[in-house]
């Protein structure tokens, strides 16, 4: 791969990054929940697209950096290990009614994975259609 090439790589890398943590920060959908704070957002959508147009690499790498970005700086990088189910037994709910909860805030999961097998190949298909494909922006 040519200097230019891996430049022009390297800045769709960052614009992707850029986009995949505007993509959760503006495009989000809180829903309610007994435990968390749980939304659905694009930006696990964007990040399987750089994958897709990146190679897995660069694209894994994006992702990483866009989705980790969002949680470090909105405090949900603190809350990312059974700390619903910690919270709600300190407030003295028993284990069972926190696991319960706990579950119920995986609606928002299983939204964003279905929304994902949805929109991922239809945002690919008008990608390629208006000639940004992984061959153009080249392969690592």
């Amino acid at each position: 791969m040519g200097r230019s090439e891996q430049l022009k790589k390297l800045v769709l890398a960052g614009l992707f990054a850029a986009i995949i943590f505007i993509g959760i920060s503006v495009l989000r959908i809180p829903l309610p929940a007994i435990v968390g704070r749980p939304f659905i957002h694009f930006g696990n959508i964007l990040t399987v697209l750089a994958v897709m147009l990146l190679g897995f690499g660069y694209g894994a790498t994006v992702g990483a950096v866009g989705l980790g970005l969002f949680d470090i700086l909105n405090g949900y990088a603190a809350t990312s290990w059974c700390t619903g189910v910690i919270e709600a037994l300190m407030v003295g709910t028993t284990l069972k009614v926190a696991m319960i909860g706990s579950f119920t805030s995986l609606l928002a999961a299983t939204i964003n994975a279905v929304a994902c097998v949805i929109i991922v190949p239809l945002l690919y298909r008008i990608l390629v259609q208006v000639g940004f494909n992984r061959q153009r922006v080249g392969t690592v």
